[in-house]
C-alpha cells in the first residue's frame, strides 16, 4: 500500500494544520486563491520556477490546501531542481487530497527524486484505478510510460533504387547498464555486411545494399527508467579524467564548421555567471539556463554553439552545442549524443534529436535533456551516436538514424 511511504515531516504537517483558515472568511480566502493562481500561472508560463514556488507558498501560508495548488508546488520544486522538497509536498498532497492527480504527481516526484521503485508502485496503483483518472488521463499515461520498462523493435529500411550496389553505414543503438540495458540486432536482405566501431566505441554496421533492393537493420532494445541521483553520490572532484574525456574540453570542428567553441568571449563571460562551487551545480545551472533563456526554435541554417548563445534560440542540436560549449568552458568534458526522440509505445516513427552529455568525475558520462532535471535521463530517447566528440563527422547526419525508421513495442513491464 502506497500510504506506508507517507512519513511526512513535522514541519509540513504543522504548516497545513495551522488554524489560518479559521481566521479568514470565505471572501478573503477566495481573493487569496485568485491572487495565488494568477501569480502561479504567470510564473509557470514564464518558466520561472522560483516565482512559481513563491506564489504557491503564498497560498499555502494563507491557508489554501487545494489539490491543484499543492501539486503545482511539488511540480515547481522538482522543475527548480529541489526534488526532495518536491517529493515531500507530493506525498503531503496525496495524503491530504487522495485522487488521480495527486497520485500522478507522487509518482512523478518519486521518479524525479530517484525513487524509481516507489514511483513504480504509485504507477501500478494508478493502473489499478483507471476508471478514476478523469482529466488526469494524459498525465497518468505519461508517468506510467515513464516508469515502465519497454522492449522496442526498431527497423531501418535502406533502399537502393539504382542499378548498382551501395555501401551504407548504419549506427546501432548503444548499450549501457542503466537505460538501454540490452541491445540485439540483425541484418536482413543481404549477406554482405560487417560490424565496426568508431573511436568513441559507437557500434555500426557496414552494409552492402544490392541493386534495386532493400536491406533492413533491426534492433531490439530494452529501455528502462533510471535516475542519476544515486550515481552522482559518487561524485569525486579529485578523480582523474580518462583520456577520451580530456580531449573534449576544447573546440569541436567538422570540416570548416566550428560546432562547439568554449573559448569565445560570450561563452567565457556567461559561464562565469553559471559556474557553481562544484561541477554538479554548474551542470544544473547550465542546463537550466539553456532551458529558460535559449528556447527551442527552428532557425534556418546550421547554427553552432556561439551563434545559438548569441541569438538565444535554436533547435535541439544548436542548444546542445551551446550547453557543451558552456560546460567545457567551465572545465567539464562534454559532447552531444544523437538519436531518436518520441520513443513511446503509441508512436510508430521516431524523430531525430540531440541532447548534451557530460562527464562527472568519479561517475562517468551522463546525459540529460532540457526541461528535465539533469539527473533524470529521458527513457523516451534512443541513444545512437555522438556529435562534437572524438569521431565527430565519421557518422554525422549522413546517416540520420531516424531516416526510414519504424518502431513497435514487443513487451512492457511496470
Amino acid at each position: 500500500m502506497i500510504m506506508k511511504y507517507c512519513c511526512l515531516s513535522a514541519l509540513l504537517l504543522a504548516l497545513l494544520s495551522q488554524a489560518v483558515v479559521g481566521q479568514i472568511d470565505n471572501g478573503e480566502l477566495d481573493e487569496i486563491r485568485r491572487v495565488t493562481y494568477r501569480a502561479m500561472d504567470a510564473a509557470k508560463s514564464a518558466r520561472n520556477w522560483t516565482e512559481m514556488i513563491r506564489a504557491c507558498r503564498y497560498g499555502v501560508d494563507h491557508g489554501l490546501t487545494d489539490e491543484g495548488l499543492l501539486r503545482s508546488l511539488s511540480w515547481a520544486y522538482c522543475r527548480a531542481g529541489q526534488v526532495e522538497d518536491g517529493y515531500e509536498w507530493a506525498i503531503l498532497n496525496w495524503r491530504k487530497n487522495p485522487c488521480a492527480w495527486s497520485l500522478v504527481q507522487y509518482a512523478e516526484a518519486s521518479y524525479d527524486s530517484g525513487r524509481i521503485a516507489e514511483g513504480k508502485e504509485a504507477a501500478r496503483l494508478l493502473e489499478k484505478h483507471r476508471s478514476e483518472w478523469g482529466s488526469a488521463k494524459g498525465a497518468a499515461d505519461d508517468v506510467i510510460s515513464k516508469l515502465t520498462t519497454f522492449v522496442y523493435e526498431f527497423t531501418w529500411r535502406i533502399r537502393n533504387q539504382s542499378d548498382r550496389q551501395q555501401r551504407r553505414n548504419v549506427p546501432i543503438p548503444q548499450q549501457d547498464p542503466y537505460i538501454q540495458t540490452k541491445v540485439a540486432h540483425r541484418v536482413e536482405g543481404t549477406e554482405e555486411f560487417e560490424e565496426a566501431a568508431t573511436a568513441d566505441g559507437v557500434r555500426y554496421v557496414k552494409v552492402t545494399v544490392p541493386k534495386n533492393s532493400e536491406v533492413r537493420v533491426i534492433a531490439e532494445v530494452t529501455m528502462s527508467p533510471h535516475s542519476w541521483r544515486q550515481a552522482i553520490k559518487k561524485f569525486d572532484p579529485s578523480a582523474p579524467l580518462p583520456e577520451d574525456a580530456k580531449k573534449l574540453l576544447g573546440k569541436s570542428i567538422d570540416g570548416n564548421f566550428v560546432a562547439v567553441d568554449p573559448t569565445t568571449e560570450s561563452a567565457r563571460s556567461l559561464v562565469n555567471r553559471l559556474k557553481g562551487k562544484r561541477d554538479l551545480e554548474t551542470i544544473e545551472n547550465v542546463m537550466r539556463y539553456i532551458e529558460q533563456e535559449i528556447p527551442w526554435a527552428d532557425v534556418p541554417g546550421r547554427l553552432n554553439s556561439e551563434e545559438c548563445i548569441r541569438l538565444r534560440k535554436g533547435s535541439c542540436t544548436p542548444r546542445s552545442f551551446a550547453a557543451v560549449a558552456l560546460l567545457r568552458a567551465a572545465g567539464i568534458p562534454a559532447r552531444a549524443i544523437r538519436g531518436h526522440s518520441g520513443v513511446m509505445p503509441e508512436a510508430r516513427q521516431p524523430m531525430p534529436h540531440t541532447v548534451p552529455q557530460f562527464y562527472v568525475r568519479g561517475v562517468g558520462w551522463l546525459d540529460s535533456d532540457f526541461g528535465l532535471s539533469p539527473w533524470s535521463p529521458s527513457s523516451h530517447f534512443l541513444r545512437m551516436y555522438y556529435r562534437a566528440s572524438n569521431d565527430y563527422g565519421m557518422l554525422g547526419d549522413a546517416v540520420d538514424p531516424t531516416k526510414d525508421c519504424t518502431m513497435r513495442v514487443l513487451k512492457r513491464t511496470l
